[in-house]
């Protein structure tokens, strides 16, 4: 039905419970969009992908300009998913990180 109606999928992103089956449901269908939109301190290896950008504290002193879309390769961490985070589930086409400034299980539900 996405592909017929050029629908793009939105999910939180994680590799796990429906957010997994969707990615992996979606994952022969390369032409449909698949966004996951997690809460960024619930993602395990959220630090590789802060080590990476500028945070906007400084774009907004006037240290330089937002990094808007960049591009940051994700790195699968080994661990497993807990109450304190999950991984991106892999199949998803895009992500839009939403960060509250809460970290692991304090960052759940705060992508709402």
């Amino acid at each position: 039905a996405a592909q017929i109606t050029n629908a793009w999928v939105f999910s939180g992103g994680s590799a796990s419970g429906v957010m997994k089956k969707v990615g992996e449901a979606l994952a022969p269908h390369k032409d449909v969009p698949c966004f996951g939109m997690p809460a960024f301190g619930a993602v395990l290896g959220y630090d590789h992908i802060l080590s990476k950008v500028k945070p906007l504290t400084e774009v907004m002193q006037g240290q330089g300009r937002a990094d808007v879309e960049k591009e940051v390769e994700y790195v699968h961490s080994d661990e497993s998913n807990t109450f304190n985070g999950a991984a991106l589930e892999p199949h998803h086409t895009h992500f839009v990180l939403v960060d509250s400034g809460k970290r692991e299980s304090k960052a759940w539900g705060t992508e709402i």
